[in-house]
């Protein structure tokens, strides 16, 4: 890695825990996604999120108050 080079890509969405230590990710709008260990993630701190990463958190968001109801 070069020095000037970003050390973290994304933002990405974290959509489920699957261990203590392992998180599923959705890497964009099409529903790609990946398994991440915890130590290579980092909260996200920019000013603005991407379309696609603000209607996946809603449409989770919607899901999980879905399924607490039932």
């Amino acid at each position: 890695m070069q020095k000037l080079e970003k050390a973290f890509n994304g933002p990405y969405l974290v959509v489920e825990k699957k261990s203590p230590v392992t998180y599923k990710i959705l890497l964009n709008g099409k529903g790609g996604s990946q398994m991440a260990h915890h130590d290579k993630l980092k909260k996200y701190e920019g000013n603005k999120r991407p379309t696609w990463l603000i209607k996946a958190a809603n449409h989770l968001g919607s899901q999980s108050n879905t399924h607490s109801q039932a």
